[in-house]
């Protein structure tokens, strides 16, 4: 099977000939980020597939820089690994005062 399971759409803006998106601010892409936990949990993508009862390629061409995982699709994979996927505010550039609250 192919990761994920409930969707299938693949990479809309590639078709339609949007540019490929790149990381913003400087930040890894979660692709690597998913390549790295891999390796570092010292998984191989063969082994990771097996767990999430998917192929090897559909890791690969998750972890593909041009790659498009979904959400989903993300916490999947970082629960296989042991990881939990989290989200955190980023930090304000400029403290808000409570007039603009």
């Amino acid at each position: 099977g192919r990761i994920p399971k409930q969707n299938q759409g693949g990479n809309t803006n590639m078709k339609k000939g949007y540019p490929r998106r790149r990381s913003l601010n400087g930040h890894v892409r979660v692709q690597t980020q998913l390549a790295v936990a891999r390796r570092e949990v010292g998984v191989t993508q063969e082994e990771l597939a097996q767990r999430l009862s998917v192929t090897q390629s559909a890791i690969a061409q998750v972890e593909r820089p041009d790659g498009n995982p979904t959400l989903y699709t993300i916490e999947r994979i970082a629960s296989a690994l042991g990881w939990r996927l989290s989200i955190e505010p980023m930090k304000q550039a400029r403290p808000t005062s409570s007039s603009e609250r």
